[in-house]
């Protein structure tokens, strides 16, 4: 039997489903093939089955990088086909970005690959899930709502002042924190837009407010999600430092919006280079999950 190699073959549909699902990856890669991001595939063929393939997009968000993903059939990994694949991606010399991708810690044969061809961990992403009726009965020991000049970003739209302070410090916070991979340069109308397009929920998303009612603060936004006993948290941040324990309290006041609204669960998504998030993740006792690892080249 002889491994076929080849750029931007059409990809059987079935067969890639089939192997997302063996690697555990997302379908949504199934979409990138009939997206305008996408790049190029390199894949990889035993007698005309699909063993695996690359995948390269780019994003308009994220601009400065080259996204990808490796999927190969576990069957055939003594084959070496992730790395047949990785040195056929290298040497295209088809951007001068680096580029970037991300894995699950316990893809030991990818982090492996990855580290051992000149890419570097660039930051570690959780996504835990916390027991919102658990959180629930904790929230009288630590909640200070009384103390605190919280608001709802459903009525915070209804200030344009204070609406456009908040996208400043939602920009900055992003811009720092993504300094690995830089965001888009975007106009405060274009923020807007991603932060009410994204399945946002207007009155699970809480904002504190100086006294006076005049500066933000800190805010923790709250989404949907595709799981019908969950929701998610979304971005979160704080004008200072200091006032980091202030997200404490804004996702209290989520978890009780949500055991209100029915909900089970509120999932996080928790970055190493976002000190915001990780201070929630230090607060609240989520429960143990696996961790995404994203690597990236150095520039080509």
């Amino acid at each position: 039997m002889d491994l076929n190699i080849k750029q931007n073959e059409e990809v059987n549909e079935v067969q890639l489903r089939e192997l997302i699902s063996l690697c555990h990856e997302e379908n949504s890669l199934l979409n990138l093939l009939k997206s305008t991001r996408l790049i190029l595939t390199v894949s990889a063929h035993v007698n005309n089955q699909l063993v695996g393939i690359i995948i390269v997009w780019t994003s308009s968000f994220h601009p400065f990088c080259m996204y990808f993903r490796i999927l190969s059939h576990p069957f055939y990994r003594g084959w070496n086909i992730e790395h047949k694949l990785l040195s056929e991606l290298k040497t295209l010399n088809i951007s001068t970005y680096p580029f970037q991708t991300s894995i699950w810690e316990t893809a030991i044969h990818l982090k492996t690959l990855f580290e051992t061809n000149d890419f570097y961990e660039i930051r570690r992403t959780y996504m835990p899930n916390i027991n919102v009726q658990e959180i629930k009965k904790l929230a009288p020991f630590n909640f200070k709502k009384d103390k605190l000049n919280i608001t709802t970003l459903h009525e915070l739209i209804k200030n344009r002042e204070l609406m456009d302070k908040l996208l400043h410090l939602i920009r900055f916070i992003y811009e720092q924190t993504h300094i690995c991979n830089p965001v888009a340069k975007m106009d405060l109308d274009e923020w807007e837009n991603i932060l009410l397009n994204d399945d946002v929920i207007l009155d699970g998303s809480y904002i504190c407010l100086s006294w006076d009612s005049k500066d933000i603060l800190a805010y923790s936004f709250l989404h949907e999600s595709y799981k019908d006993t969950s929701l998610e948290l979304g971005w979160c941040g704080c004008k200072n430092k200091q006032d980091k324990k202030l997200l404490q309290s804004l996702v209290i006041e989520q978890v009780v919006f949500a055991a209100e609204q029915g909900f089970q669960f509120i999932e996080g998504e928790f970055d190493t280079t976002d000190e915001y998030a990780m201070e929630l993740l230090n607060s609240f006792p989520f429960e143990p999950s696996p961790t995404w690892i994203t690597y990236q080249s150095a520039a080509q």
